[in-house]
């Protein structure tokens, strides 16, 4: 299903411009919002769990002792996909130590951990998406970099 939404200047997304080429305008661009496909397994239901639900790792290369506070951080966004009708639309696994996979593997959403004496910021997270439906399909990756000054957790070192 595409999705076309107008500016929305209180929230932060990302977007792709698509050049719709069955337009006749001189300027046949469309804006489209990245979003998940999300689906309900019930559909009546005015909070239903969702059919695919989002799922997140956590790289194991991440602090042990950071990674509680990581996964509460990320399924905190839980409560607002219940306001948008989803229960558990978003789950948070750890990565195996004898994963066959890679960290930066497109096919999984992947929480990173980063170490660096300059950090650029707290974190960022480039996405794929499937053009047509501007869905947030494929895989996105958040890279989280400790930044001294803020991070004061007893045995972390970044």
């Amino acid at each position: 299903m595409r999705v076309e939404l107008g500016w929305i200047s209180r929230i932060g997304y990302f977007t792709d411009q698509v050049t719709d080429l069955t337009s006749p305008s001189p300027t046949p661009y469309r804006d489209l919002i990245h979003r998940w496909d999300l689906v309900k397994k019930d559909k009546n239901a005015v909070l239903s769990e969702p059919v695919e639900p989002i799922v997140w790792w956590i790289e194991n290369t991440t602090p042990r002792q950071l990674r509680d506070t990581i996964r509460n951080a990320a399924l905190a966004w839980n409560e607002a996909f219940e306001a948008a009708g989803f229960k558990n639309a978003l789950v948070v696994k750890e990565q195996p130590d004898d994963a066959d996979w890679d960290a930066g593997d497109i096919r999984y959403n992947v929480l990173r951990w980063t170490s660096s004496p300059n950090p650029p910021f707290g974190g960022y997270g480039p996405s794929f998406v499937n053009p047509p439906a501007a869905s947030t399909r494929a895989r996105a990756h958040h890279r989280f970099t400790p930044v001294r000054k803020h991070l004061c957790a007893p045995g972390v070192h970044g």
